[in-house]
């Protein structure tokens, strides 16, 4: 017997949830068996936990598909990237499918970055994405080692790359930053500037053209988003250093 498979089971969640007035609104997980309509996609609770709505990216509830990052509200419309490689967008309040955009990562290899947004322009981590058509079906993705070496998904993966993407708000694709390593965090967006780890790098990203502003080189790998709070941003990378950097206007580090 699979020993993941749980009879009556349902999909786990992973990441925060949401909150927009009137529901609590959350990424699902993959079930292991078949049959759970609440898996690999996203679903909504009212305030006295009933179900609001639910939906699912993947109806294969024994694929990897999970939803793994955030869900971000903003607008009325609930955005998340699932692990089958596409950033969708839904109603906050009925979960109707509003749009879905391939990232170019295939099915599993997605990634659960979170998205962030200056309110008209998504940023996101794309996942792992093959070099070649041909690599997608190979094992050796970002994620082969990952229960075994958990530096596996801070270090480059032969076949594959990542990207930071910026999509609009009709689930265009703007512009893209191609990194090393599987982006699986979240851009820290004040105003019309990003900031976010670009394998060992800090960026501070133009976020309706792309263009880096300024970058600071890090010591090692920046796996876990940045955060921006009035006395600056602070960043760190995994072997612990931690960086500050003033947000004066027009700065660098």
């Amino acid at each position: 017997m699979n020993p993941f498979h749980k009879p009556g089971g349902g999909g786990s969640v992973w990441g925060p949830i949401a909150y927009d007035g009137k529901h609590l609104i959350f990424g699902t997980g993959n079930a292991c068996q078949n049959d759970i309509s609440t898996a690999q996609g996203a679903a909504a609770l009212d305030l006295n936990g009933k179900m609001a709505w639910s939906f699912s990216a993947e109806s294969n509830d024994a694929a990897d598909d999970d939803t793994g990052g955030a869900v971000m509200v903003a607008g009325g419309v609930a955005t998340f990237i699932n692990k089958d490689g596409a950033l969708y967008r839904l109603d906050a309040t009925t979960g109707a499918r509003l749009g879905a955009t391939p990232l170019g990562a295939g099915n599993t290899l997605g990634g659960f970055s979170s998205p962030a947004s200056d309110g008209s322009i998504t940023l996101i981590g794309a996942g792992a994405i093959a070099d070649r058509a041909n690599d997608a079906s190979r094992t050796s993705d970002f994620c082969a080692l990952l229960w075994h070496d958990h530096r596996a998904l801070v270090r480059p993966r032969s076949g594959y790359h990542s990207a930071w993407r910026a999509v609009d708000s009709a689930g265009n694709i703007l512009w893209s930053q191609e990194t090393a390593l599987q982006n699986n965090s979240y851009a820290a967006v004040t105003g019309e500037v990003a900031f976010a780890g670009a394998d060992s790098v800090l960026e501070a990203l133009d976020v309706p053209s792309g263009r880096v502003l300024w970058s600071l080189p890090g010591a090692n790998t920046f796996y876990a988003g940045a955060a921006v709070v009035p006395s600056g941003v602070y960043a760190t990378d995994v072997a612990g250093n931690v960086y500050a950097v003033s947000l004066r206007a027009n700065s660098a580090p």
